[in-house]
């Protein structure tokens, strides 16, 4: 894994378009609306792509860090919404670290396609996550209805970054020294051998 400012910014980037890729084919411009629930593609996403951009470039302190800011964002909205919509953003930053850490196990032995099972795992936690929330956005839609809309948008936003990461990860891979661009220790020494008995001649 690359732990350098130019591996985490790749990671970030691919997983945050990979993301908006997604969103746009599901929600349109709609995602670029801050009014509308869809917004949370790229602000949601943001944080879940940089949650695994650092996670997966070795800067697990960042990490944490961040999920940890995200949390007490959340709750800076607590006289606006209550304390109940406030906690939903730290359950919700507590369940993408837990599927971080999914994601990175599964790195170990997958080396694509994990975004078939990460998509799905942060659409059950907005769905979980959303009788926390503030219904107003959703709402003449009724309670299932908002579970299952924002269980949609967790989908999109999960695939879209997973899918964006393991390209990135596919770019950053570290690669074996090619044997074409090597020279054999055994030929450079009977290229060096070669040379001194030509120049001993």
């Amino acid at each position: 894994m690359s732990s350098s400012l130019a591996g985490i910014l790749l990671r970030f980037w691919l997983g945050v378009l990979g993301a908006t890729a997604g969103g746009l084919a599901v929600y349109g411009i709609r995602i670029i609306d801050p009014l509308s629930p869809a917004f949370k593609i790229l602000t949601l996403g943001s944080t879940f792509a940089g949650l695994l951009a650092l996670w997966r470039s070795s800067a697990h302190g960042h990490a944490v860090a961040l999920a940890a800011g995200y949390a007490l964002f959340c709750l800076g909205f607590v006289n606006a919404y209550g304390w109940l919509a406030a906690l939903s953003g730290t359950a919700v930053a507590v369940g993408l670290l837990a599927v971080m850490l999914i994601f990175d196990r599964l790195a170990e032995r997958v080396p694509f396609g994990k975004f078939i099972l990460i998509g799905p795992l942060v659409g059950g936690l907005l769905f979980a996550a959303t009788p926390m929330m503030e219904f107003r956005d959703l709402v003449p839609l009724g309670a299932l209805n908002a579970m299952l809309a924002y269980g949609q948008l967790g989908l999109i936003l999960g695939t879209g970054v997973a899918i964006g990461i393991e390209l990135s990860d596919w770019i950053l891979r570290p690669r074996p020294a090619g044997s074409d661009h090597a020279i054999p220790h055994s030929a450079g020494s009977s290229l060096g051998l070669g040379q001194s008995e030509k120049g001993s001649n």
